[in-house]
């Protein structure tokens, strides 16, 4: 796999958490998903949309614990395309970014927060 910019995952995270309580919770919604048709579905925007949709309908218990985990997973799909998704090593690779932001303690806080806050 190509090499992740801790650089870059910083701005994004800091991008998508400033414009995720900006915006309102229409994930899922059609008006989302015309909203994003003939963008470029390499924005943040984007993303925070793939995101949104896919975090709509979890309870509080699974965005605690499965929110970061599709957060990162769309993270990686943005980044490097949907040919990650076909990665033998694809669901250990997001284990392995997930439980590394959850063991630092300045990390975990932000990583929840901006599940919590692109969940509405």
């Amino acid at each position: 796999m190509t090499q992740i910019d801790p650089a870059r995952i910083s701005r994004l995270f800091r991008t998508l958490s400033t414009s995720a309580g900006s915006q309102s919770n229409n994930v899922g919604s059609s008006k989302s998903e015309i909203d994003l048709k003939g963008k470029d579905l390499r924005s943040p925007a984007a993303l925070q949309v793939s995101i949104k949709a896919r975090l709509t309908g979890l309870n509080q218990e699974e965005l605690r614990t499965a929110g970061p985990v599709i957060t990162i997973q769309e993270v990686l799909r943005w980044e490097f395309g949907d040919e990650v998704l076909n990665n033998a090593d694809f669901s250990a690779v997001t284990e392995k970014v997930v439980s590394a932001m959850l063991a630092d303690e300045r990390l975990a806080p932000a990583l929840q927060r901006l599940v919590f806050s692109l969940a509405g």
